[in-house]
């Protein structure tokens, strides 16, 4: 029996960095869930527009990261790959990476000290400008509250700098674990504020536990002292901001802002021209249909610092094989997990299960929008998986594409809704999504040769020299 379960895991390639991923994504899950349910029991419906509103105005802190933490982990990855980290996690190796690894510490711990000051300050006077100015005055207290929050906010967002940092030494499954621990203590939080009226504290209660946890854990394992030992290091080799890092940042920052439209505007259009219940049920299915891939792209995040640590020591043939290996196992994992929730759901149909009144499956789109959203889902993750191995050579030639996706996204999804509904736009969405990734592997595959030829052929280049 041991044995079986030991080949299931080796096939289905998992590891303690994704078993720790995995189950950071169902604590979250869970969280929402239970959320919803103490909202429903405890808050007015003032409080929950209030509460809402919070957490949609919190949120644009995502306009001031922009891929910062995906962009640590990888030039980390890329100068560690050239290091050793001894047992007192002390670094030692050629003085041009302990240098350039030091300058990288530096800038970031400044960039992002001096950019969680301006999401702090932003937040604040934004937040107390449009509570103020709200066309009907609030009756409850939101002040104290929106303070925590912008507070919790800033130190969430410095805190995962601090996070991707240890990732990108190659402590992958470690910093999952940091995160995983760390939710579950903020869901703690956040439910006892719920459930003891204080609701409006919740999320910056969860975001400020979320952040101390954090770093109390790094401060336990000792992380810290490799941080300190990196910052002490002279810098002598610097690494240059404008000439290495902002080329490729601001190709990521676009293809991050190009997400939003690509799957963000569904409900906003549903809702104006289809009503309020297609886009709750659009909601709903959206939000169940990205636990799904999110479960199997995990197994490509886990495999970033590798990644970038391979490209860097020039080992393509490793590189490819882990690839190909980590591709068909996000893939399954994700029509696996597809598979169960359309499964699960017809199954639910078929008893007429209710809540309320109402029946489980009238809160999720109908049959054939839910398949092609779900095709659309799926189809994706070979983009996704795509991106993070080019991007991994610290190049981002998908740019373009996510723009154009962007754009395309967003004019079908508000021309082909208005005139056509919504059928005709999951169709319309799923075909662009296809063709997208039509194109992504064309542009996977020139890149890839096209990077991996110029090493091959100055290799051999350098054999024919060395044997005349």
């Amino acid at each position: 029996m041991n044995k079986f379960l030991l080949k299931i895991r080796d096939v289905l390639g998992i590891d303690k960095a994704i078993v720790y991923r995995c189950s950071g994504i169902m604590v979250s899950t869970v969280g929402g869930i239970l959320t919803l349910g103490l909202i429903a029991l405890f808050f007015s419906s003032e409080e929950q527009g209030v509460y809402y509103t919070f957490s949609s105005i919190a949120a644009l802190q995502v306009f001031f990261e922009l891929g910062l933490t995906t962009i640590i982990i990888q030039y980390a990855a890329h100068e560690v790959v050239h290091l050793e980290i001894r047992e007192d996690y002390s670094l030692s190796g050629p003085e041009y990476h302990l240098s350039r690894l030091s300058s990288l510490l530096h800038l970031f711990v400044k960039w992002y000290i001096v950019t969680a000051l301006l999401i702090f300050i932003i937040l604040l006077a934004g937040g107390f400008v449009f509570f103020y100015r709200s066309a009907k005055p609030l009756t409850v207290a939101w002040q104290l509250p929106w303070i925590l929050l912008c507070l919790g906010t800033s130190l969430y967002f410095y805190m995962n700098m601090i996070l991707a940092f240890i990732e990108g030494f190659g402590y992958v499954k470690e910093t999952a674990k940091i995160r995983v621990i760390a939710q579950f203590f903020g869901l703690c939080v956040s439910c006892i504020c719920l459930a003891c009226g204080k609701g409006l504290y919740a999320l910056g209660g969860t975001a400020v536990c979320y952040s101390i946890c954090s770093m109390l854990l790094v401060l336990k394992q000792k992380y810290y002292k490799m941080l300190l030992g990196v910052w002490r290091i002279p810098i002598s080799s610097r690494l240059s901001y404008f000439g290495e890092i902002f080329p490729y940042q601001w190709k990521i920052a676009l293809s991050w802002l190009s997400g939003y439209f690509i799957y963000q505007l569904f409900n906003p259009v549903l809702f104006a021209f289809e009503g309020a219940k297609a886009a709750g049920q659009m909601g709903m299915s959206m939000k169940v249909l990205s636990i799904c891939p999110s479960l199997g792209i995990c197994w490509m995040n886990t495999k970033i610092p590798l990644f970038s640590m391979l490209i860097a020591k020039k080992d393509y043939s490793a590189l490819d094989s882990i690839f190909n290996r980590t591709i068909k196992q996000v893939l399954g994992i994700a029509l696996f997990s597809l598979v169960v929730f359309i499964a699960m759901l017809e199954f639910a149909a078929s008893l007429d299960i209710e809540f309320n009144g109402v029946r489980l499956s009238e809160r999720f789109l109908p049959f054939l929008p839910l398949m092609l959203m779900a095709v659309s889902v799926f189809v994706n993750q070979f983009l996704s998986s795509f991106g993070i191995y080019l991007r991994c050579h610290k190049q981002e030639p998908y740019m373009w594409l996510s723009i154009y996706l962007g754009a395309a996204c967003a004019l079908s999804t508000i021309f082909v809704t208005k005139y056509f509904g919504m059928t005709c736009m999951t169709l319309s969405y799923c075909l662009i999504i296809i063709a997208g990734n039509f194109y992504g592997y064309r542009i996977f595959k020139q890149k890839k040769m096209e990077w991996h030829h110029e090493f091959i052929q100055s290799n051999e280049t350098d054999n024919r020299n060395s044997n005349v």
